[in-house]
């Protein structure tokens, strides 16, 4: 583990606030889980997924303790309330960033080209007045892993958009590092740059003015 998550995580044991960890489809996310599942901590952690469940079953997700569960956001109209409570319990929410799957995105720059990013992770995370932090799982040799995390440091302001803005803009320059450190295993397979993303029909996805989440 690499000496940034190894302070981020012993971070996570004592954290007074709820987090949410947003990550990437590079590397391995899933043994990133895994990893919090063996942290001497209250906390739990809630993995928001998207899909069929059973699509893309792991290993580490199946064998996870108690302290780390799945939700399948496209599929459970109280995903945002789970969420929403998880965090208000100053627990541990795990999130993509890196494709968007609500009407909630900014078109942002990534190596030079605009590419819609997911701003979701973020918003809740402002509504909650929890932490972020980034996490990321590269695989080097076989069975070894290094995992990577970076906590989001606010600048000094109360504007939601501003902090918005930093934070999502923080996540990118993170994200387009680890990219280049291994292109390789950057699994993002679908149009990523373009002018605005295809959405899906989520019914369920309202504007609400208590989490302002769209």
């Amino acid at each position: 583990m690499d000496d940034s998550a190894k302070e981020v995580f012993r971070a996570f044991s004592s954290n007074p606030r709820g987090i949410v960890a947003v990550t990437s489809h590079i590397g391995g996310w899933e043994i990133a889980t895994s990893f919090f599942a063996r942290i001497p901590t209250e906390k739990k952690m809630l993995v928001v997924m998207h899909g069929i469940p059973g699509q893309y079953a792991h290993q580490s997700l199946e064998s996870s303790t108690s302290k780390t569960q799945p939700i399948f956001f496209n599929l459970n109209e109280n995903t945002l309330l789970k969420v929403k409570d998880f965090l208000w319990e100053k627990h541990i929410v795990g999130m993509m960033g890196d494709r968007p799957v609500t009407k909630s995105y900014e078109l942002q720059l990534f190596f030079g080209k605009l590419a819609a990013f997911d701003t979701t992770p973020f918003r809740l995370a402002l509504a909650c007045e929890s932490d972020i932090c980034f996490v990321f799982a590269l695989k080097e040799g076989s069975r070894k892993y290094r995992i990577l995390a970076n906590q989001f440091s606010p600048p000094d302001s109360l504007n939601r958009e501003i902090l918005l803005a930093s934070a999502l803009n923080e996540y990118i320059r993170h994200l387009e590092k680890v990219v280049l450190s291994d292109p390789t295993q950057w699994f993002n397979f679908f149009p990523f740059w373009k002018s605005s993303p295809t959405q899906p029909n989520f019914g369920f996805l309202r504007c609400t003015s208590k989490l302002s989440v769209c």
